[in-house]
């Protein structure tokens, strides 16, 4: 439970007593800050000419009821005998001003801050049935002042036939415990429009409402009714402006305290003179302070430990001078789709059993202003998504965002020593901001251990020679993905890591733009590489190496242009895996390739594959592009696929395999097979006969040399009799000279006609 923070302040001195576990430097400090140390305290001398009026009630000759002045500064009344209907009562009516001792003074309603403070004394029990109290009022007029229905009196204390003196608001009345027969101190403390804390006798009560909605505190009144103790006096009294609102105090675990409109007050002797009001929100775990109305204080707020803030009025802290701060183990809550004016934000913890120092729990929310971490912290979003659109200062600290809805930051995120970021839960996180400043001197920057990290911005990631770790973080379980969106590039060396229950994803969703990764990444887990609808993710410049490898996942295209040294098998699941590194081999290590149903690996350049791995096609296609060569392992067919050699001016190139299997008889359909194309198997296990399982697009010839078996593209048929046509159309001219060279070789005499012919032409 939270104890309260209680001081007085006089216009000489400022005494504070501090009566909780929170730092008493820190709060002087806040006090110093927000309220500018004005506190004025103004006296109010208890003697009948300070009082605007004095009112006798069913007062029967001889006087039964007055009121009195005992001494130079107590004040009496009473009211003694009277038949019943005729109970007779007295009280004096005290307008609040600027000035305690002048009742003519101008005036001034008790304000949001304010702390009136007042003792009495009574020596004894009042007959039963007699009352005494004071009582506080929106007017000095009245109607039964003593009545719990008079709703001119919002709030007041009284001593009655129980004995005991009684707080009450309205018709509600909490019993203090504390009988006459001493000197009590009273004191009312407004804590909003409609709310206010009392304290009897040294103890405080919290979380009062008044009785009358929407009336204010001009006046009060010390009353008397019934058979009451003559020998009762009111001694002196103070009004000061504290500069601090204390909300929800003492609330148990289950309740919600629900105050009106916070504001800022008045200097007690002056009418225009601001005070700033600064707010501390407490409570028990598992209470609640609803902050819905259009708060108006431009003080700091302060959440203390176990209470909670719960905001669903864009106003909730007051206007954005002051400030916000939770410490460790209190909490914030969002609700209400607002957007909370740029207050500046100060976090600590992990909230109230884990939930998050800062938690959005329904609907879209927007902070506007700066996030600042005191120490370790976390934000948690239950529900609907919160958007932090001012920057995000780390300090040296780690900032947890988790929980199964979605977090946008959108500022700059910046951190030193050994800062970082973690993303857990399996809602989305979307980095938008410049974070080339986020360049803590240990460790990582973005670690991914569940749901999906965005990244927004080519610096989203934080500076480039830091690295974005995905999948250890510390649950280790689940899945996580890192998605570049928007067309980025991502400098970012990459480490994927995690345990054999985690699903770990690279690349980008179906969100417009393409993307690019230039970074080194270590694959320590094998990991998907996605690319969505349309999309062309590519790995470039950067290598890819370690023990794991990639499956090729969504429909896009993912390029992989590194010279990479991955050991890890290569499963093209679905969508396209382009393998085209200029230098090296894109997966030059790979242990395996697979590719399924409708999936498609594309060979884009020679030799980009290791020459031992095994190659498995469950209904995929190999593509080559023109002019590549590339030698795979072991080739197994487990569903009808096909091996396409490609178009292109230079279709030339060969794709070998060592050897060969097809579990299923499964046809393998030889696309854009054309002269110059080879397909060689480089194990005497392939021979003619497994020919039959191929459809080839052009003719081929076979060739066995050694243990290796070429299949060589050749013309189709057709081509021959197409050649030949073409042969005889050019040859018809010159037929009869051929015609004639030969026969002259042959020794044969010409005909007659051809005589005659060659002298006519002679």
């Amino acid at each position: 439970m939270n104890t309260p923070l209680a001081f007085h302040v006089t216009k000489k001195s400022l005494r504070l007593s501090v009566r909780c576990t929170t730092n008493i430097a820190a709060f002087v400090a806040i006090v110093v800050a927000h309220t500018g140390v004005h506190a004025a305290t103004e006296n109010y001398t208890t003697q009948t000419e300070n009082f605007n009026s004095l009112i006798n009630e069913k007062n029967n000759n001889p006087p039964y009821s007055g009121t009195y002045n005992n001494g130079a500064v107590e004040l009496a009344n009473y009211a003694n005998g009277g038949s019943f209907g005729n109970t007779p009562g007295a009280a004096a009516f005290r307008t609040f001003t600027i000035n305690g001792a002048d009742e003519n003074a101008a005036s001034r309603p008790l304000q949001v801050g304010d702390t009136f403070t007042i003792t009495g004394f009574t020596s004894a029990n009042p007959s039963a049935g007699g009352y005494l109290g004071i009582s506080f009022r929106d007017s000095t007029t009245y109607a039964n002042f003593f009545s719990s229905t008079d709703n001119t009196t919002e709030a007041r204390f009284q001593l009655d036939s129980t004995g005991n003196w009684m707080i009450y608001n309205g018709g509600t009345a909490r019993d203090s415990g504390l009988g006459a027969n001493a000197d009590r101190t009273f004191v009312i403390k407004i804590t909003s429009s409609t709310t206010f804390d009392a304290q009897v006798g040294g103890t405080w009560y919290y979380n009062n409402t008044m009785a009358a909605s929407g009336g204010s505190i001009d006046s009060f009144s010390i009353y008397t009714f019934g058979d009451s103790n003559a020998n009762s006096f009111w001694k002196n009294a103070s009004l000061a402006d504290t500069g601090t609102v204390e909300l929800g105090y003492v609330g148990a675990n289950g309740t919600t305290y629900t105050p009106g409109v916070v504001s800022d007050g008045l200097a007690a002797n002056s009418t225009s003179t601001p005070v700033a009001n600064a707010v501390f929100i407490g409570g028990d775990s598992g209470s609640a302070v609803v902050l819905n109305q259009q708060n108006t204080y431009t003080g700091a707020t302060t959440v203390n430990a176990n209470a909670t803030a719960r905001a669903s009025h864009a106003n909730a802290f007051g206007t954005t001078a002051g400030g916000v701060s939770v410490t460790s183990g209190g909490a914030i809550e969002l609700s209400g789709g607002i957007t909370v004016d740029a207050e500046a934000l100060t976090i600590n913890g992990t909230g109230i059993s884990s939930g998050g120092a800062l938690r959005n729990t329904a609907n879209d929310n927007t902070w506007q202003g700066g996030v600042t971490l005191g120490s370790a912290s976390s934000v948690v979003v239950a529900s609907g998504t919160l958007t932090l659109s001012g920057n995000t200062a780390l300090g040296g600290n780690r900032l947890t965002i988790s929980g199964g809805s979605g977090v946008t930051v959108a500022g700059q995120i910046s951190g030193t020593g050994n800062s970082d970021l973690l993303k857990q839960g399996s809602g989305a996180l979307t980095l938008s901001g410049d974070n080339s400043g986020f360049n803590p001197t240990g460790g990582n920057t973005i670690y991914v251990d569940q749901g999906t990290v965005y990244l927004a911005h080519n610096s989203a990631g934080g500076a480039t020679n830091k690295t974005i770790d995905l999948g250890s973080g510390v649950s280790g379980a689940g899945t996580a993905a890192l998605y570049a969106i928007g067309g980025r590039t991502i400098a970012n060396p990459i480490t994927i890591q995690g345990n054999n229950t985690t699903a770990l994803t690279i690349g980008s969703d179906s969100t417009t733009e393409d993307n690019t990764f230039t970074g080194n990444i270590a694959l320590e887990k094998t990991a998907n590489f996605n690319a969505g609808s349309g999309r062309n993710v590519t790995f470039s410049t950067g290598a890819l190496s370690g023990a794991g490898g990639l499956t090729k996942t969504g429909s896009g295209t993912v390029t992989l242009s590194g010279n990479n040294s991955y050991a890890g098998a290569t499963v093209v699941s679905s969508g396209v895996l382009d393998l085209n590194a200029s230098s090296g081999s894109a997966a030059g290590s790979t242990a395996s390739v697979s590719v399924a149903n409708d999936a498609k690996l594309l060979i884009s350049q020679s030799d980009q594959v290791s020459n031992t791995a095994t190659v498995s096609l469950s209904g995929g296609t190999i593509q080559r592009a023109s002019g590549v060569n590339e030698t795979f392992g072991n080739l197994t067919i487990s569903g009808a696929s096909t091996l396409d050699f490609g178009s292109g001016a230079a279709v030339a190139g060969t794709l070998q395999f060592q050897t060969y299997s097809n579990s299923g008889s499964s046809t393998v359909t030889v696309d854009n097979f054309s002269v110059g194309n080879k397909l060689q198997f480089l194990s005497s296990n392939f021979n003619s006969g497994n020919l039959a399982q191929f459809s080839f697009s052009n003719g081929y010839t076979t060739s066995t040399e050694g243990s290796y078996f070429t299949i060589t593209a050749i013309p189709e048929p057709s081509t021959y009799v197409a050649a030949a046509g073409l042969l005889a159309m050019f040859l018809w001219p010159v037929r009869r000279r051929m015609i004639k060279d030969i026969k002259s070789i042959l020794g044969l005499r010409p005909t007659g006609r051809e005589r005659i012919e060659a002298y006519r032409r002679a």
